[in-house]
């Protein structure tokens, strides 16, 4: 997530989708993730701020990411809050201005035949066996256990270290479908989504090092299981929507 807006542009971060990478693996069946987790960001680059923060909240029908930061989706489009509602199938985003735009399939397919036509094409698919590998570490995170995969990037020195969990497993629900059948071949990324989303587990820690020095560590730092009142994923009062045309426009002028 170079500064984060080159990285977050296929990754909501990491906080948006997938496939399972993990599929393999005879894991125990357990019920949906619902609570919240804090996540910290700490940037040990000059010119960034040193630290900004995530914060994630789930239940079996509704996931809720806001951050501390505005990131750039693609052109002419930023967010800082997301919103997937299982529920009603639907994709929230939501600026700093307070807008907000429903995704819904014919929206999200709409908008990839834009983006199809501005990038004249689609993302190169991932090649797994030279990018991705299992190193065999372990780490108690927050009172998890949590394995290491290292996913090299195909063009720069770069290595990103993802350390997932089987203790969590959360329910993506509308997101993979909007992924799978829209965006999956639209969005490039210094990592695939689908290293930091699968249905098997879950991010706890992630280090970005640039020519083997460590730039970007995000790491949960408080975990909290529980029942989540509706209200905290529910789209904020006082937000403007923004219809499909108006944000094809802002795409087109890079607004």
């Amino acid at each position: 997530m170079r500064g984060w807006k080159g990285r977050f542009k296929g990754g909501i971060g990491w906080m948006l989708i997938a496939v399972v990478m993990t599929a393999g693996r005879a894991e125990p069946v357990q019920a949906p993730f619902e609570g919240e987790i804090f996540y910290l960001v700490e940037e040990f680059r000059e010119g960034l701020p040193a630290e900004r923060t995530y914060h994630f909240r789930a239940t079996p029908e509704r996931m809720y990411l806001e951050s501390s930061h505005s990131h750039v989706l693609m052109r002419g489009v930023h967010a800082n809050r997301f919103l997937v509602r299982n529920d009603q199938r639907n994709l929230v985003l939501i600026n700093r201005d307070q807008e907000s735009f429903q995704v819904t399939g014919e929206e999200a397919e709409a908008l990839a035949q834009l983006i199809r036509q501005m990038k004249r094409g689609e993302a190169a698919p991932v090649d797994w066996d030279s990018r991705v590998r299992e190193t065999g570490r372990k780490m108690e995170i927050q009172g998890m256990q949590a394995v290491e995969f290292e996913v090299r990037h195909p063009d720069r020195p770069l290595m990103v270290s993802v350390w997932l969990t089987s203790e969590i497993q959360v329910a993506w629900g509308y997101l993979e479908t909007l992924w799978r059948q829209s965006l999956s071949g639209l969005l490039e990324m210094d990592v695939p989504v689908e290293v930091f989303m699968n249905r098997n587990s879950f991010p706890l820690r992630i280090e970005y090092r640039e020519d083997g020095e460590l730039t970007t560590r995000i790491e949960a730092v408080r975990i909290r299981r529980g029942v989540l009142s509706p209200s905290a994923l529910e789209i904020p009062e006082g937000t403007t929507p923004i219809g499909m045309s108006d944000l094809m426009m802002r795409m087109m002028r890079g607004s």
